[in-house]
């Protein structure tokens, strides 16, 4: 089974219940960013953001799995205030670099739920941002957490 196929598996309840749609183009998920980010190659440049704060968290390696990784995740979230951030939000949109070919607009009060499913099912850089682009959220399979305000 694809990633694609797993994924959607992974989502259909969700997807059923209107809490997370897809956005076939993604590219306009892609542009919200790009019109609102400087970037350097393929990743934002976050020194050019408001607000920027990064964590490292544990990725995969011996003795992590994929609900410790979650986990790691998750603690930073919390510590860096995240709830509150997606708090006014309607929705939050995601891209993954490539796994996907496509989007998700998720309503905040699934984002958990849906950042578990990536975590434990899609291998990729994940960026999550709102409907204008003010913030960015980024989550690297090399272990990091960025997140930062457009100017």
């Amino acid at each position: 089974m694809s990633v694609d196929n797993e994924f959607m598996e992974s989502l259909h309840q969700m997807i059923a219940k209107g809490s997370v749609s897809i956005v076939e183009n993604d590219s306009k998920i892609f542009n919200i960013i790009s019109e609102n980010y400087e970037f350097i190659g393929s990743k934002i440049n976050w020194n050019k953001t408001k607000n920027h704060w990064s964590e490292k968290y544990k990725f995969f390696k011996e003795g992590i799995n994929a609900e410790n990784k979650y986990e790691n995740i998750l603690t930073s979230l919390n510590k860096n205030n995240f709830k509150e951030i997606i708090k006014n939000e309607g929705s939050i949109y995601y891209i993954n670099d490539s796994s996907l070919s496509y989007g998700l607009k998720i309503e905040k009060s699934s984002f958990l739920d849906v950042l578990k499913i990536i975590i434990f099912d899609v291998p990729q850089h994940h960026y999550f941002t709102d409907a204008d682009g003010s913030w960015c959220l980024a989550i690297t399979m090399e272990g990091y957490i960025d997140f930062g305000y457009s100017n």
